[in-house]
């Protein structure tokens, strides 16, 4: 075909460049040890590969790492009714998503365990103004020991456990204490009012007193 008398013949059957002998290459100048030349290196850019679990492996070492920077808190949505009407509450339709949701079930655990705890250290700084009697004029306990006479004072025994370094109070009792802590304040902030008050009157009064004597 190569010597075909046919022009297109020969140009489609026509040798290849290196098919018959191999073209030196081209190298970028440098000397072999026997005087050629060295031929050139060509090198590809790398690309990393990165496979689909590599990158969950990662995304997931990111996300755990912003929720331990953070708090986070989660708002469970509930339908109050299935037409989508305002100011209509469907006890009925509430109450299937809150036991679907596991809400109910949660809340049950909790009221029956001891959901509320506290350091003992927390624990005796804030309640400690609660304490009654001979306990309260003790101004070196430990916290373990204000925050059992603070117990004992309220009668809060049959609701408390007591642990290595913190306490446990069953659901709704750090209430009662947060309550009578505020009465307690109320009851204070009354009483120093009214001993500042009595003061300037009395004050006033013997000014006035003294003033009408030595007008007299």
């Amino acid at each position: 075909m190569q010597e075909s008398s046919t022009k297109l013949l020969t140009l489609l059957f026509a040798p290849a460049s290196g098919c018959l002998g191999r073209e030196p290459d081209v190298g970028d100048g440098s000397k072999t040890a026997g005087g050629g030349s060295r031929p050139a290196t060509h090198h590809r850019p790398s690309t990393k590969f990165t496979s689909v679990g590599l990158s969950f492996r990662t995304q997931l070492r990111d996300l755990m790492s912003a929720l331990e920077r953070t708090d986070p808190h989660f708002v469970r949505c509930i339908k109050p009714n299935s037409e989508a009407s305002p100011e209509h509450f469907d006890s009925r339709l509430v109450l299937e998503q809150l036991r679907s949701g596991g809400v109910s079930e949660a809340v049950r655990v909790m009221q029956a365990g001891f959901p509320a705890r506290r350091t003992y250290e927390d624990f005796a700084s804030r309640y400690r103004v609660l304490v009654t009697g001979a306990a309260a004029a003790a101004p070196n306990e430990v916290a373990k020991g204000v925050c059992e006479a603070v117990v004992l004072t309220l009668g809060l025994s049959t609701a408390v456990q007591m642990g290595n370094t913190k306490i446990f109070l069953r659901a709704g009792h750090l209430s009662i204490l947060e309550t009578t802590l505020r009465e307690l304040q109320r009851e204070a902030v009354t009483c120093i009012q009214a001993c500042a008050r009595r003061a300037m009157h009395r004050r006033a009064f013997f000014a006035l007193r003294g003033a009408t004597i030595a007008t007299q």
